[in-house]
């Protein structure tokens, strides 16, 4: 099987500017790091995904199959079906902050990002693997709005700037706390939940 890398990059370890992110190959190069920094690379072997034609894509609802996705549970992603749901309960507009809270893969967030490439979309995971996919998964439809945040929420919430859409696809248990963060979105926001 082929093998994808994540880059790991951990800058100024145990001081209080202490950083931890991922990369793909692609965007590494065009970021600049702490001089005391640790860089580890992950291999996840994946199955071999053809380049896309992005010029041929539907501009809104993008086939699953598009997506790279975890290799030890493939269909773990917000399906089309449920996405083209989300988007049009999100009401969203150009130049908005949207906060995609258990963002997994960043089926939402890509297909948010490539509509409205003048917003921001914060894709926050808590697993590193999904961290890595959602960066992949940006480079590969070379969307470059969305910001991939590893960290759990709501603890994560606080550093971001307030939102005016907020979509939650996954809690990890702490739907509560999350929505009591919620509170900083702004007026006439718009909150979709989505439930299994």
């Amino acid at each position: 099987l082929p093998s994808l890398y994540s880059f790991w990059v951990c800058e100024n370890l145990g001081g209080d500017d202490e950083r931890i992110q991922c990369f793909s190959p692609e965007t590494l190069s065009r970021v600049s790091f702490a001089p005391l920094n640790v860089v580890i690379l992950i291999r996840q072997f994946d199955r071999v995904q053809p380049e896309l034609d992005l010029a041929n894509l539907p501009q809104l609802g993008l086939p699953d199959g598009m997506f790279l996705s975890f290799s030890d549970r493939p269909g773990l992603m917000t399906k089309r079906e449920i996405r083209l749901l989300v988007l049009g309960e999100l009401a969203l507009k150009p130049k908005q902050i949207i906060w995609d809270i258990g963002a997994g893969t960043g089926s939402v967030s890509i297909e948010i990002a490539r509509l409205f490439p003048t917003s921001k979309v914060y894709a926050i995971e808590k697993t590193a693997a999904g961290t890595a996919l959602i960066t992949q998964n940006c480079d590969r439809f070379q969307v470059e709005n969305v910001i991939s945040i590893h960290g759990n929420a709501p603890e994560i919430l606080s550093d971001l700037p307030n939102p005016d859409r907020i979509f939650i696809g996954g809690s990890g248990g702490n739907l509560t706390q999350i929505l009591t963060a919620c509170s900083r979105l702004t007026p006439n926001g718009v909150l979709v939940l989505a439930l299994a």
